[in-house]
């Protein structure tokens, strides 16, 4: 059996993955502000990410009690809604865009829909 066959990653556990993926889709395409749909979805999928890079910072806090971690979320919580209002520039919306195809295609692929 190969490591990647095994863990977080393996492709018996992709159904848990999307469903956590698409908690977060619903998030921004259920939003009163809404972005278009295809940017909606760049958005859920970069989130999912973003919470993916929040549970490694968690599991290697060396500080008691994780405290570094909640300092985090809450840095996390202050700064996601600066980025609402640049969200429909051009050059802004290519960046997510590219950063979500980067993305689905080194860690998500073919599970993406």
């Amino acid at each position: 059996m190969r490591a990647s066959d095994e863990g977080l990653f393996a492709p018996q556990t992709a159904f848990s993955r999307q469903r956590v993926q698409a908690v977060f889709g619903e998030a921004i395409t259920g939003a009163t502000d809404a972005p278009d749909p295809a940017l909606g979805a760049a958005l859920g999928r970069l989130l999912y990410l973003l919470h993916l890079g929040v549970i490694l910072w968690w599991q290697l806090d060396r500080i008691p009690e994780q405290r570094t971690t909640g300092q985090l979320l809450g840095l996390l919580r202050r700064a996601l809604p600066l980025f609402a209002p640049v969200m429909r520039l051009p050059p802004v919306r290519s960046l997510v865009l590219t950063a979500d195809r980067l993305f689905r295609e080194a860690l998500l692929e073919p599970e993406a829909p």
